[in-house]
């Protein structure tokens, strides 16, 4: 389950460097990946803060030495971090409810790394190491988003493109103006599409 946690956190990874440079599919992957990651703390938070191998987990020699206290530790850190990606990828996607989200994440994360922090100190158990290692990793990734709004994020991935930003900009202040939504669409496909195949674009819609 490590394994698969590594390799869905490079992907996320690889998904933010294709978005900056905007790349096709970089969108797709990091919905896939945040999606995964969100999925993977949510239902099995349990087996990998634990170190329970996945095909072990309804073998009940597993969780011996497991407390009742970890167990409980382990749902809430899972829950934690997947609303943290869950409210990453609202944001990434300027849908409603990110920071919202985001801070309720968040909030499960501050105050089960103080908790855990504390037993660390007490016990040194690799229990409590792994799970801060990604509290502190999720915790800084989740107050970067919060701190950015969705059109900060959109300024970064087309940062080279001037026109669709101002065009976006206008059609955000008046959303009911379908000209201004024309003009934002145009320069949107302009991002990605050449003059040829904006003129076959237009022909075939039109």
């Amino acid at each position: 389950m490590k394994k698969t946690e590594i390799i869905f956190g490079i992907l996320l990874l690889i998904s933010f460097i294709l978005r900056f440079f905007l790349v096709p599919g970089g969108i797709i992957l990091s919905v896939f990946s945040l999606s995964i990651l969100a999925l993977l703390y949510q239902v099995f938070g349990i087996v990998i803060f634990n170190n329970i191998k996945i095909r072990n987990l309804f073998k009940k020699e597993s969780f011996r030495g497991v407390s009742a206290i970890q167990l409980i530790g382990s749902v809430g850190v899972g829950f934690g971090l997947s609303m943290v990606c869950i409210g990453v990828l609202y944001k990434l996607q300027n849908w409603p409810g990110a920071n919202f989200t985001t801070i309720v994440g968040l909030s499960i994360i501050i105050l089960l790394t103080l908790i855990t922090f504390i037993e660390y100190l007490k016990s040194k158990r690799n229990y409590f190491s792994r799970i801060l290692k990604r509290v502190v990793l999720f915790g800084i990734f989740g107050f970067v988003f919060l701190s950015l709004n969705s059109m900060s994020i959109t300024k970064i991935e087309y940062r080279n493109h001037p026109d669709y930003l101002k065009a976006l900009e206008n059609y955000l202040n008046d959303t009911t103006n379908d000209t201004l939504k024309e003009k934002m669409e145009y320069e949107y496909l302009k991002t990605f599409m050449s003059e040829e195949e904006l003129k076959l674009y237009h022909e075939y819609n039109n």
